[in-house]
């Protein structure tokens, strides 16, 4: 049995809704396994729910409320302020959701308690309660002055994303108008939000205002709520190219649990198909990249068996049946959002993302074993090539100049790569320059890099990619991800 926290030691279920709430256990995990851990949600949309005009709600009716949050042991959980694009008058739904998080959340019997650094978290945490943190869901509440940044620094937000689906003053959301991208209004609240020591988050945002915002900051990013998008296509999720850049950054990539960011599974996706999406972040940029970032009470359908804060232990226990470790596991439960807090609040800069993805012109394929398809994505910045046999080459053309490295890595999702040499010759203008390289590509879902100096100043740039003929014994060398990368800092 689990040795739970204090908070729950006193009762082991709760009566919320008329609904027995009974606290998650983690098969395997010894009697120390969440007093020892920081659980930590990064995202749920609570407190436009109480805010709202239209119906009552009460804090018992909350996927996330104080009773499901304490059942499921979570210690510390991130109420997002949202306001809808279209509101009114923006400014002051902002400050009714601000007003339901210290009248209604905090002062409910003092069981919630804000916090803002990672200190706090655990502070409270040991205390027997629940630390309450606030981030900022897309800029509306701005109106689309960067500066006024710095009043939601002031009532302790500890991130915020540019934008919602929308695009607005500051860039292009997920499935906002063109012209696409990263603004200059954008780009100075990015640099606000380093000074003020508030994490940018990207969850929401397009492709390109998603590299705007990358090869901006200085300080870690985040992806409160989002899945990987090599395992769902889906316009919330990210690629693979994405999580190698939030992982450079020092960030973090916070699964969400709404079943239509997972899969096509209808009504709800099952807790495998949320362990994919899991598996894959953790084979791309490791363990300590990924997080929860829940999205509860922002959506209905969640995944079987995750459909509310009280059954946080039930996606422990998955992850440790499928053989993770108990190290990964807390780390992904909450040590990894301690740490970018921790990161963030030193004020100290992180390693810096200085490429992102050329747009891609062209793929072509000379191969003459057999059928061979190569496309380019969504976003036209990565080049996919199905596995074939025989040898034969592709060549991908983008547009310059800038151009200075190619990345490469052999395995998409539940298809594990061989190790092999790519054999690599850069041309401009079609004509080749300087030496052909070689990368070595391992078996393992991240970028195997190459770089490129005599392409940066062309403005035809293209990379010839040669894959070997297989042995008789191995399995035939695939190629999954290419991405031709241009400097931009």
């Amino acid at each position: 049995m689990i040795d739970f926290k204090p908070r729950l030691a006193a009762a082991l279920i709760i009566a919320v809704c008329g609904m027995s709430v009974v606290p998650q256990v983690a098969p395997g995990a010894d009697g120390d396994f969440f007093r020892d851990s920081i659980v930590a949600d990064l995202h749920c949309d609570a407190l436009f729910q109480l805010s709202r005009k239209d119906r009552k709600v009460k804090p018992g009716d909350l996927m996330c409320g104080p009773d499901r949050l304490a059942a499921g042991n979570v210690d510390a959980q991130v109420f997002v302020i949202w306001v809808p694009p279209d509101s009114a008058d923006p400014k002051a739904v902002a400050a009714d959701q601000v007003r339901a998080f210290r009248n209604v959340l905090l002062s409910r019997k003092g069981r919630l308690e804000q916090a803002r650094t990672s200190e706090d978290v655990r502070r409270i945490s040991s205390r027997g309660k629940i630390a309450a943190m606030l981030g900022l869901e897309g800029c509306t509440p701005l109106g689309g002055e960067p500066d006024a940044l710095a009043e939601f620094a002031s009532q302790g937000i500890v991130y915020v994303s540019l934008t919602w689906n929308e695009t607005n003053d500051f860039g292009q959301g997920n499935s906002g108008r063109k012209p696409a991208g990263i603004t200059a209004r954008g780009r100075r609240l990015v640099e606000l939000a380093n000074s003020l020591r508030v994490i940018p988050d990207v969850s929401h945002a397009s492709p390109s205002t998603f590299w705007g915002v990358m090869t901006t900051s200085t300080r870690p990013v985040i992806a409160s709520h989002s899945n990987s998008a090599s395992v769902f296509r889906h316009a919330r999720n990210i690629d693979d190219a994405q999580l190698w850049a939030i992982a450079e950054s020092g960030g973090l990539v916070g699964l969400n649990l709404f079943s239509r960011f997972i899969s096509d599974t209808e009504p709800v996706a099952s807790m495998a198909d949320l362990l994919r999406h899991a598996n894959h972040v953790k084979a791309v940029v490791g363990a300590s990249h990924l997080a929860i970032g829940s999205d509860f009470d922002g959506a209905r359908y969640f995944v079987a068996g995750l459909e509310d804060s009280s059954r946080m232990g039930n996606l422990a226990a998955a992850l440790l049946e499928a053989g993770w470790s108990k190290a990964d596991v807390q780390a992904v439960l909450g040590g990894n959002f301690l740490r970018v807090l921790d990161a963030t609040a030193s004020g100290e800069p992180s390693p810096s993302v200085t490429h992102m993805p050329a747009q891609v012109i062209s793929v072509t394929t000379d191969h003459q074993g057999g059928p061979v398809w190569a496309v380019a994505d969504s976003d036209t910045t990565t080049a996919w090539i199905p596995e074939g046999p025989g040898d034969h080459s592709v060549t991908i053309s983008a547009e310059g100049p800038g151009v200075d490295r190619v990345s490469v890595c052999g395995a998409s999702p539940g298809i594990a790569a061989v190790g092999y040499e790519l054999s690599v010759q850069a041309l401009c203008e079609g004509q080749p320059v300087g030496q052909s390289g070689m990368i070595a590509v391992g078996d393992a879902v991240r970028p195997f890099r190459l770089d490129l100096p005599e392409l940066k100043d062309c403005r035809s740039p293209s990379v010839r990619l040669g894959l070997p003929i297989p042995k008789p014994d191995r399995v035939p060398a695939r190629l999954s991800e290419v991405v031709l990368e241009r400097r931009v800092r």
